[in-house]
């Protein structure tokens, strides 16, 4: 099996799982920002949940009809469109839209482990299983602590952009000091959609050598009276 389709699916599922837990360290003092509760907060928190929850069977049942590939690209391109709008969402409802819209299009996990099933063999099916849990894991670790990093560097890049001239790129970073994270996020689904669209091939089942019975019990059934012989 070629390296490239493991590799993009390994990037997948961790990007998935990097904008789950990205957001997390600051998504309090966003919900605070727009005077919303702490009620609101678990609720933004678990609409990504809930969205990956519908959805994953949705996705799972089309893409047996339209080919995996095409749904694991439209989840990267969903993922980058809706870290954007969670990054420069101006509006509470804004921020929901955008943590909805990622949670959709992460859904597409299931769809990957589907593609390592069906371009893996018996043999190494089991690694690559592995390496979509892998991917969960690494996700959950280094969501959190990027976005912890990042965050308080957006308000100083959008100044460094402003005293250069670039207003319109440093506005987003000025309105909502902690875009800089899901910008990020949303910059990275990007390049790993481009790099799917290249590197990721639409694959079919391979072909497996069928399984032969013992010999001892293909001996019995030559030897036996519906195939033409008689035990001696």
């Amino acid at each position: 099996m070629p390296r490239s389709p493991l590799v993009i699916l390994f990037v997948t599922v961790f990007l998935d799982l990097l904008g789950f837990g990205l957001v997390i360290p600051f998504m309090a003092y966003t919900v605070e920002s727009f005077g919303a509760s702490a009620t609101m907060v678990g609720l933004l928190a678990s609409s990504y949940s809930l969205a990956q929850l519908v959805c994953a069977p949705l996705w799972g049942r089309i893409s047996d009809r339209v080919g995996r590939r095409p749904i694991l690209l439209l989840g990267l391109l969903g993922s980058s469109a809706g870290y954007l709008l969670f990054g420069v969402a101006g509006s509470l409802a804004v921020l929901f839209c955008g943590r909805i819209l990622a949670g959709v299009a992460g859904a597409t996990i299931p769809t990957a482990q589907a593609y390592i099933a069906d371009v893996t063999t018996q043999e190494n099916r089991a690694k690559g299983m592995g390496l979509i849990g892998a991917a969960f894991g690494l996700g959950f670790v280094v969501g959190p602590a990027l976005g912890g990093l990042l965050a308080p560097l957006g308000p100083q890049l959008g100044a460094w952009l402003s005293a250069r001239g670039l207003t319109l790129l440093a506005l987003p970073l000025v309105g909502q000091p902690y875009a800089l994270p899901s910008i990020v996020a949303s910059i990275l689904s990007l390049c790993a959609f481009l790099a799917a669209v290249f590197l990721l091939p639409s694959r079919s089942r391979p072909r497996c050598r069928p399984r032969q019975a013992p010999a001892h019990v293909r001996d019995a059934w030559r030897r036996s009276p519906r195939h033409g012989t008689t035990r001696p």
